[in-house]
């Protein structure tokens, strides 16, 4: 997951479209947006000199995706390719074809929106329970943030039995 970036920027500028239908009627459920090479380049990178066949050919290892989850935070979450390589074709199509069909990611897609459903929080703005955790504890000492996030757990499994 990122928290800032150029996909993190795009996501805030087409936030609208996210939350609404054309006929200003809130969307129901949670949405994904795989974001593909063209898509990137002319709309959340136009400024990239070089083009290559497949976005981040040498470095990224992952798909991007802006989630919309059920109850409206986005997110920026890059999923692991389901493949072993970045060949060049992949089921008889080029593999910056491949990596955007969703039916070679299985059940990671679904794995994927229900954790982010599972650990989505309302203490800030599209933030995970974990990345909250790590905000609120990490400029703490161990011994009292240990001792916080003790009580912090107990209080939780109580209120779930």
């Amino acid at each position: 997951m990122s928290k800032t970036g150029k996909v993190v920027e795009h996501a805030t500028l087409i936030e609208r479209i996210l939350h609404f239908e054309e006929d200003d009627r809130l969307r129901d459920g949670t949405w994904i947006l795989p974001i593909d090479d063209a898509y990137r380049s002319s709309l959340i990178e136009p400024n990239l000199t070089s083009r290559p066949e497949n976005f981040g050919k040498d470095t990224y290892y992952g798909q991007t995706f802006i989630v919309r989850t059920s109850r409206g935070k986005v997110f920026d979450v890059t999923l692991a390719y389901p493949f072993a390589r970045k060949e060049e074709r992949i089921d008889g199509v080029p593999f910056r074809d491949a990596k955007l069909n969703l039916k070679h990611y299985g059940d990671d897609i679904s794995r994927m929106v229900s954790l982010i459903g599972m650990m989505q929080t309302d203490l800030f703005t599209e933030a995970l329970i974990p990345v909250h955790l790590a905000h609120r504890y990490a400029s703490i000492t161990h011994s009292p943030g240990g001792r916080s996030l003790d009580a912090f757990v107990r209080e939780v499994l109580r209120k779930n039995r």
